[in-house]
């Protein structure tokens, strides 16, 4: 193991990635209190622009960048878009900004990644359901797409390995990944108290209630997150380049 200095200060060495055949760039501030309303300000995008320049000085020929679906969203329709996915979004930009014409980057876009170890909202659904508290959510079933920490895992391999020719068609290129099987909200619930060995407890609240009490309250984006489709499945492309396809799904996984 290799430790470094707060990944986005000047301190970082500037060889630290001196000899690399490729790196897997994981780091970004995830808290909500690090998420700034302004990307350029974002410690993410910090840290983008310290391991980008330490990318290019090491001439570094790869690099996997693990981003969000969210960075898409802020692109596509930047009205839905929200403060963590215009600083993805800018955090990407500024990486590949920094890399040389013989410098390639594969940019992972995913949906929220579950398994052993997850944190964020869909740690917090699990922490309910342990704690049998009912859940107004049994009208959530707009199709929303997830990602087994498994199959990133696994897809994260196989974009290491890949030849140079796949690397030289997908260089460049943001891919989201997902599991294949998109579900509800109330689904997701299930499938989580099947794996915690607790039988949720789902009201069926109307959606225009939970929207309303949340836009009051600032929530809106909970909400949307919540009740909104969402369609992130790059499958395809990734299997012809990279030969990935998820070997695991709920409620399996």
């Amino acid at each position: 193991m290799i430790e470094t200095p707060d990944l986005s200060s000047d301190e970082t060495p500037d060889d630290l990635f001196a000899g690399a055949d490729i790196v897997i760039h994981l780091a970004a501030a995830v808290s909500p209190l690090k998420t700034a309303s302004d990307p350029e300000a974002s410690e993410t995008v910090r840290i983008a622009e310290v391991v980008g320049k330490r990318l290019s000085g090491a001439s570094v020929p790869r690099t996997i960048v693990l981003s969000s679906v969210a960075a898409k969203i802020s692109e596509e329709t930047p009205d839905q878009g929200r403060p963590y996915g215009f600083e993805k979004s800018r955090a990407d930009a500024v990486i590949a900004g920094h890399l040389g014409p013989e410098q390639k980057a594969v940019f992972l876009r995913p949906p929220a990644i579950y398994g052993p170890g997850m944190k964020g909202s869909l740690a917090f659904l699990a922490s309910l359901l342990k704690k049998g508290i009912p859940l107004p959510f049994g009208t959530a079933s707009a199709p929303r797409d997830y990602l087994f920490r498994d199959n990133l895992t696994d897809l994260v391999i196989s974009i290491a390995e890949a030849d140079e020719a796949a690397w030289q068609q997908a260089a460049g290129q943001s891919f989201s990944p997902c599991d294949g099987q998109p579900v509800g909200t109330a689904d997701l619930i299930r499938n989580i108290g099947i794996a915690i060995g607790k039988k949720p407890v789902q009201i069926p609240m109307p959606a225009a209630v939970i929207r309303m009490l949340a836009t009051v309250a600032g929530k809106a984006e909970l909400a949307r997150s919540i009740f909104d489709p969402l369609s992130a499945n790059d499958n395809a492309a990734i299997a012809g380049l990279f030969g990935w396809m998820p070997a695991k799904k709920m409620p399996e996984s």
